[in-house]
């Protein structure tokens, strides 16, 4: 990904887009053609990846790459290691490049995420805060010392 933020900058396309299932593939492409040259990457949440299914998530992958673009699945992933390997296997067939990943799974549980990630050559980006307002209180949570 540093590869495409250095040649097209660190913008990436959420492509939270609302339509049809028959439309929603043609719709995310033509809104990352119209960003081509000026984001690194395409995020696809669930809103996206689920109605597109498999199929359509290789298509928009491979527009994506053609396009100079990576391609992430934003499904802030946090299961235990076994489901999360076949998640990420999963979303790799489908040409995503990255996932995003909620570390509230504990660091072993990222870790092997992380690694199994690296070895097929792959990405986690571990969620830092959530952008929705109902997170606040979990996200900012103060703790108290001990």
């Amino acid at each position: 990904m540093r590869e495409a933020a250095r040649r097209a900058g660190p913008l990436v396309l959420a492509a939270d887009i609302a339509a049809s299932p028959s439309r929603l593939g043609p719709r995310v492409i033509a809104a990352a053609r119209r960003v081509e040259g000026s984001a690194c990457a395409i995020k696809l949440n669930m809103h996206a990846l689920l109605p597109l299914g498999a199929a359509g998530v290789r298509d928009v992958t491979r527009e994506a790459h053609s396009l100079g673009m990576q391609a992430i699945a934003d499904i802030k992933l946090n299961d235990i290691p076994s489901t999360n390997a076949a998640a990420a296997a999963a979303l790799w067939d489908m040409g995503l490049d990255a996932l995003i990943a909620n570390p509230v799974m504990g660091a072993a549980s990222l870790a092997a995420l992380a690694g199994s990630a690296r070895r097929a050559g792959r990405g986690v980006i571990a969620l830092g805060h959530m952008s929705a307002p109902e997170a606040r209180p979990t996200y900012e949570l103060r703790l108290a010392r001990r």
